[in-house]
């Protein structure tokens, strides 16, 4: 069976496996899925991890009590 690999394709490939029954094999593409984000992740916690390090505080606006 061929994998898809972006997550949208995937996730219509495991509707139809479970459409047709085949809960095995759509358990397998679903472990796929998961190794994708996964590896999206830590991805991203790697790019983040380059970026100069800031701190930004926030305050929320304050309403006059009336």
């Amino acid at each position: 069976m061929i994998i898809a690999n972006s997550s949208s394709m995937l996730r219509s490939q495991i509707a139809r496996l479970q459409e047709l029954g085949k809960h095995e094999e759509a358990m397998s593409v679903l472990q796929r899925f998961l190794e994708l984000e996964r590896e999206a992740h830590a991805n991203n916690l790697a790019e983040a991890d380059d970026e100069p390090k800031s701190t930004i505080i926030a305050f929320p606006r304050l309403r006059p009590v009336s």
